[in-house]
């Protein structure tokens, strides 16, 4: 499917935290990418698929700056 976005996150010294994000164009293509999650690899490394959760605003303020 059509990814309109896609993130690698990283570290503070810039090094791969060995993970990311996708987002595709629609709900069909998120389906059709999780059916077949055990066939994706990067450079012959498996990829762990998975559906992405928001993370809940109770769990965020724990973390925020709190000046």
């Amino acid at each position: 499917g059509e990814i309109v976005d896609c993130i690698v996150l990283k570290d503070e010294f810039g090094a791969n935290r060995g993970f990311g994000f996708v987002t595709y164009a629609d709900i069909a293509s998120v389906n059709e990418c999780l059916e077949h999650k055990l066939d994706h690899n990067l450079r012959g490394k498996p990829v762990d698929v998975k559906r992405c959760r928001p993370i809940s605003m109770n769990y965020i303020s724990k973390f925020a700056d709190r000046n």
